[in-house]
């Protein structure tokens, strides 16, 4: 489907590995898309997106898990995502 490769479906796959592999932290993902349903809205720019569900939860996470080492994230393929819709 073309519509999976739209760059801002990756924010939701990212936010859902971040729930799934840190529990810890799975209510604030799941509370920032309850709160606002239009961040799973592919024409909901990408920055929006990353916030609530992605960045939020991580900066919490970052403090709990502090003296522990860095996270790292890998996203591949990025470059074979249709651009976001205008």
């Amino acid at each position: 489907r073309e519509s999976a490769r739209l760059a801002a479906w990756h924010v939701v796959a990212l936010a859902y590995q971040l729930a799934t592999n840190f529990p810890s932290i799975r209510q604030d993902v799941n509370r920032a898309i309850r709160n606002n349903h239009a961040l799973l809205d592919p024409d909901t720019p990408l920055c929006n997106q990353m916030e609530g569900p992605f960045l939020q939860p991580l900066r919490k996470l970052r403090l709990r898990l502090c003296g522990c080492q860095p996270l790292t994230f890998v996203v591949d393929a990025l470059d074979e995502c249709t651009p976001e819709p205008e």
